[in-house]
């Protein structure tokens, strides 16, 4: 999943105010109602399962990558539910390829009439094994229209070493989500109920500030962003001083080093 920001002349983005606004849909397999008791955790589970990884890229630079980014890291504290519209019927290939992947394919020779008139035999593909597509078809909708929706809207939090609130207008800004699953099922803790879930909408809300540059603090103006490294490394406790002096005295266990800029 993949959002990309150009920045437009004249505008800045405020780091601080980015949201995520995600539209999950709840399946519920063998038609039963979602129980009481697992709504919390169903919801729990709807957050931690919805991404993996965040990549964030400056200028196609990789600035920020966070793995293992859960709900929780992602600050998604607003979960809700709307009414399903059961006039929409929609068709997911995921289910389709999850119901199918341990059949038999079926195949069978056929005549196909090429573009120069002459007859070319083919195989074409029948369907599968076993399978009757009509009641398949049925049930898949019954179970679309049986579900819920449920949304998300959450700040994204990441830490560019506090170098910068404000981006500056000639900045392409991309992220990249992975998801932790392309669906997952929940167990019931009380009914014999199994529930599945998709992502059916997910947008990047990125807020535009005008700013005239004047009125910009110092440090955005002295801290343009062109490359950001960061390096984590680990420092004995018996150290005491550091190269170059620039850090004397006791020293902790961690230190973060930063480059910005050259």
């Amino acid at each position: 999943m993949i959002f990309d920001v150009p920045v437009q002349k004249g505008f800045y983005i405020d780091m601080r105010t980015l949201k995520l606004h995600i539209q999950n849909h709840l399946l519920q397999k063998n038609g039963c109602v979602l129980a009481g008791s697992d709504r919390t955790t169903t919801q729990s589970a709807i957050l931690y399962s919805m991404f993996r990884d965040l990549q964030v890229n400056f200028n196609n630079r990789t600035m920020f990558w966070g793995k293992f980014l859960y709900g929780y890291y992602a600050n998604f504290l607003l979960l809700f539910k709307i009414p399903s519209n059961e006039k929409t019927v929609l068709y997911s290939s995921i289910y389709k390829y999850n119901d199918h992947k341990d059949l038999d394919q079926m195949w069978e020779s056929k005549e196909v009439t090429q573009k120069d008139g002459t007859m070319k035999t083919e195989m074409v593909h029948t369907g599968y094994d076993g399978e009757d597509i009509v009641s398949e078809w049925n049930e898949r909708t019954a179970m679309h229209l049986r579900g819920e929706y449920h949304e998300v809207m959450g700040n994204i939090l990441f830490d560019l070493a506090f170098q910068s609130r404000l981006l500056r207008d000639d900045i392409n800004l991309k992220f990249t989500f992975t998801q932790q699953n392309p669906e997952f099922c929940l167990l019931s803790s009380k009914l014999n109920a199994e529930y599945m879930l998709e992502i059916s909408k997910a947008i990047l809300q990125v807020p535009r500030i005008s700013v005239r540059p004047s009125a910009l603090p110092r440090i955005d103006l002295d801290y343009y962003f062109i490359e950001h490294r960061m390096m984590s490394v680990l420092v004995p406790e018996n150290t005491s001083n550091f190269n170059h002096t620039l850090i004397s005295g006791p020293l902790p266990h961690r230190v973060i080093m930063c480059q910005v800029d050259e």
